[in-house]
């Protein structure tokens, strides 16, 4: 990733999961907790241990759940009740490109 981290296909015996919008939601609020993760499927969990702990959980996750809508032929269709995110201009041209892909 940007920031020098990368996923890493966690135990099963790993602590409770949300999903994205659950941690999104939760992230805003300021109800995160350190002992949550992420379930972003096929194993691989996310938690906020960066460098940039949860404000760096966060972008990522509305940059991945960008990526889910526009990979789904429907941007913002799957949470609209979100703000639009805060992207950082390396993410934005990473989107700007998948959208070229397509």
């Amino acid at each position: 990733m940007a920031d020098g981290t990368a996923m890493e296909r966690l135990k099963d015996d790993e602590p409770a999961t949300l999903t994205i919008f659950e941690a999104i939601e939760r992230l805003e609020a300021g109800t995160w907790r350190d002992d949550l993760c992420v379930d972003l499927g096929d194993g691989f969990l996310l938690r906020a241990d960066g460098p940039l702990g949860p404000a760096g959980l966060l972008q990522r996750l509305k940059g991945h759940a960008l990526l889910l809508s526009t990979d789904a032929g429907t941007p913002g269709a799957a949470k609209t009740d979100l703000e639009p995110p805060k992207v950082r201009g390396d993410v934005k041209a990473l989107l700007d490109a998948v959208k070229k892909a397509r």
